[in-house]
């Protein structure tokens, strides 16, 4: 009987990383995460993986070359995670948000090209690429990073970052594929998530402040969801050499609306209230994921009543 195939997961210990290695690690396969947090207070060591059989863990950072080497060169899948995010944090901090989703793509770029038997690399880009107006936009659709603010710094090290994927693909023969999330949430999403804080917030019946005027949209996918499309891209040979949308275009809401719809369900009686601020915003972010569908069968499963429901269940447990 063959030996389970190896992946490495960089920013493993976080939200993304930790549920796609729950679930890559259910299936049998072997994982290694990699992250520069500390474990025992990541969202991946909340989820209780640490007893699962086929995982291993490494601190270090994809800014050290030194600490990347520790890795090895035994691994069969690639799954590149690890990135600097968070608008406030970004538009704060725009340098290291260049260096570490640039800078670091590069040195794990060059750290799958001396793999002995790489099958796939799969880069996590962000549907930001697309612009203030991410409506209907397709893979192959132009991308439009504004050059108005360091809030866009972290578009524009995406974008840069498939490139550079394609270019490893191109000149080294690097097996590739792409994928733009498109707001995925779920249970262990810490951090300056709007989901994760709308919620947290209606479940203790606190008041809820949607920035601006609460107009501006999104598509909301839950993490099981998006984990699902993620897995088919890595394991699907068809996938190699595309770029994919995953998210889920029948979750499409205002921020304003989708407060309403938390407090209703969750029988909260917190205040919605808009801050009227005009800090730049995407204003429409709507998931395309025809092309998903059809090359991978990709269907997204869990509706935004349940999906909220389980955030709601995980921020009780805590």
């Amino acid at each position: 009987m063959p030996s389970p195939d190896n992946i490495l997961i960089t920013g493993g210990f976080g939200f993304l990383g930790g549920h796609l290695a729950k679930a890559l690690l259910e299936s049998g396969f072997n994982v290694t995460l990699f992250d520069n947090c500390a474990w025992h207070s990541s969202p991946a060591s909340s989820m209780q993986i640490s007893s699962l059989s086929g995982l291993a863990r490494l601190q270090g950072s994809v800014l050290n070359h030194d600490d990347l080497l520790l890795a090895g060169n035994g691994f069969d899948y690639i799954i590149h995670a690890a990135g600097f995010l968070g608008i406030r944090r970004v538009a704060e901090n725009p340098i290291s948000t260049l260096d570490v989703n640039v800078i670091g793509t590069r040195h794990v770029l060059e750290l799958a090209c001396a793999q002995r038997q790489l099958k796939k690399f799969l880069f996590f880009s962000s549907s930001e690429v697309y612009g203030h107006q991410a409506h209907s936009s397709f893979e192959d659709d132009d991308a439009i990073v504004s050059t108005t603010s360091p809030r866009w710094s972290y578009a524009a090290s995406k974008l840069a970052g498939e490139f550079y994927v394609k270019g490893f693909g191109q000149e080294h023969a690097l097996p590739f594929v792409i994928v733009r999330p498109f707001n995925v949430y779920g249970p262990y999403r810490t951090g300056a998530n709007a989901m994760t804080e709308i919620v947290r917030r209606a479940v203790d019946n606190q008041s809820i402040s949607i920035s601006g005027t609460g107009a501006q949209t999104r598509s909301w996918c839950h993490v099981d969801d998006f984990v699902r499309g993620a897995v088919s891209c890595l394991l699907q040979e068809k996938a190699s050499g595309h770029t994919f949308n995953i998210g889920n275009d029948r979750t499409y809401i205002s921020m304003l609306e989708l407060a309403r719809l938390v407090c209703e369900l969750l029988g909260s009686s917190s205040e919605i209230k808009t801050d009227g601020s005009t800090e730049e915003d995407v204003q429409v972010r709507l998931a395309s994921i025809g092309k998903a569908r059809q090359m991978l069968d990709y269907e997204p499963r869990i509706d935004l009543p349940s999906g909220i429901m389980d955030v709601a269940s995980w921020i009780r447990r805590i």
